[in-house]
């Protein structure tokens, strides 16, 4: 049985790959030093000291920037118009990315995308952009959708919410098989996603894969031991 199970796993994961090109994520230097300050700041001053050195010490990191936009939206009594002056002064893709993060709205991340791609029509974050925009605008442009984010996926195969995100579309478009490809994808990116692992749970449970939904489970339990107490009577006694 654990034959089988690993067997099935690593055609899934086989598949996956043959559809795309997925690779372990590995943070940088940088991204975990970055997390690891902010964790052991002991005040909100010094986690927006933190956040606005690192944008300045990295304005072309995207990744180093959502870290620190994070921080500061939750810091600053207006992040957006922050982000928009500092994409107006700096004029490049990724402060442009960041405004429109912020800005948390369909239309400006549209318009943003669309500049963004203007400089740069492989720019992963201008195609990620893009494609959420549109997700959020109309449900009839899933199709456009999929393919920005197939796109963006070949741009920077190791990001595994491009493939969540690219799973879930063509969830939406009942395109079941291309949807399990893509978190297979995923999973190699990030084996630990739990948001992707549930996705595939489900989807293992839904069409009977027994093999791939048990060799998954165990991933979804916790470590042992496990310690709850149960309620044997009326009178309260319990038992742990």
């Amino acid at each position: 049985m654990k034959l089988l199970s690993l067997l099935g796993l690593l055609l899934c994961f086989g598949l996956a790959r043959a559809e795309y090109h997925p690779a372990l994520y590995v943070p940088s230097v940088a991204e975990t030093s970055l997390r690891d300050a902010l964790a052991s700041a002991d005040s909100d001053s010094a986690k927006k000291m933190i956040a606005r050195h690192a944008l300045e010490e990295h304005p072309d990191d995207v990744i180093i920037g959502r870290i620190a936009q994070d921080v500061l939206s939750q810091l600053m009594p207006e992040p957006a118009e922050w982000f928009k002056t500092r994409a107006e002064k700096l004029k490049t893709n990724a402060a442009d990315y960041l405004y429109a993060r912020s800005a948390a709205d369909g239309e400006i991340s549209l318009q943003v995308a669309e500049k963004i791609l203007a400089r740069n029509p492989d720019d992963y974050w201008g195609l990620w952009l893009k494609a959420v925009s549109y997700g959020s605008l109309q449900e009839d442009t899933l199709r456009i959708v999929t393919n920005l984010m197939e796109r963006a996926a070949s741009v920077f195969p190791s990001r595994p919410d491009t493939y969540l995100y690219l799973g879930y579309y063509y969830k939406q478009m009942k395109e079941d098989e291309k949807a399990i490809a893509a978190w297979e994808a995923g999973a190699i990116c990030d084996p630990k996603h739990k948001t992707i692992r549930d996705f595939r749970l489900t989807h293992y449970a839904t069409y009977k894969q027994t093999d791939d939904y048990f060799a998954l489970v165990p991933s979804a339990l916790p470590l042992a031991p496990l310690e709850f107490d149960v309620t044997l009577a009326r009178d309260g006694s319990r038992l742990t």
